[in-house]
């Protein structure tokens, strides 16, 4: 048994990982809504059957085209799979109690067949997203400190080289992005080279400043 929601929302986070955008999402999320219970089970009956103009009802009015091309991406993605009927219509027939014994439509099987991996993929996004967040912070303190140090050098007359300058002005550039994992770790080694480079006359002149009386 699986919470149909909870997986959609791991599947958010996780989108970028299975190939989809949020607006394929959208279009899963209409699916879902037609499934009719929260949970979605191996045992149940887990096609849905809606006609494009209902689909594009529940997700807001969405053109047919592009709710097509949004469907054709969920399939690609491998997160529903189709299943079509003779004549290309969307429909279920029942038995004798009621039953429905044939459906053509979507099948949302593969969300309960791939939970785990969607489960996990989420929980990697959001390791990634910690990992770059505090990378980032780091970075953001190492730039702080080269601004402060060559200002220092600068009070103190100690010549800070146009290099250091520049490199700090184009490590001040790049922070501004919104940069990948390898990049930002590229640009926190950089500070370091430039933090070690930076005249200690300028970590003295601080230290003077320090203890001057106020």
């Amino acid at each position: 048994m699986l919470d149909k929601w909870s997986i959609l929302r791991d599947l958010t986070e996780a989108r970028k990982a299975f190939g989809v955008s949020d607006r394929d999402l959208a279009v899963l999320a209409g699916l879902m809504s037609f499934h009719p219970t929260k949970e979605l089970r191996d045992n149940d009956q887990l096609i849905v059957f809606p006609s494009n103009a209902t689909l594009s009802g529940r997700v807001h009015g969405m053109p047919e085209s592009t709710l097509r091309r949004h469907i054709a991406a969920l399939v690609r993605a491998g997160l529903v799979l189709r299943h079509d009927s003779p004549n290309g219509k969307r429909y279920a027939t029942r038995n004798s109690t009621g039953q429905i014994d044939r459906a053509f439509g979507f099948d949302l099987r593969p969300l309960l067949v791939r939970a785990a991996e969607i489960t996990e993929a989420a929980k990697a996004t959001r390791q990634l997203a910690l990992q770059l967040r505090r990378l980032r912070e780091s970075v953001v303190l190492r730039l702080r400190d080269a601004s402060k140090l060559l200002a220092w050098a600068n009070d103190a007359s100690v010549r800070a080289t146009d290099t250091l300058s520049q490199m700090l002005s184009d490590a001040q550039r790049q922070i501004r992005r919104k940069l990948p994992l390898s990049d930002l770790q590229k640009l926190a080694i950089a500070l370091d080279d430039l933090l070690a480079e930076v005249p200690d006359t300028g970590s003295n002149s601080r230290n003077e400043r320090q203890s001057q009386p106020k």
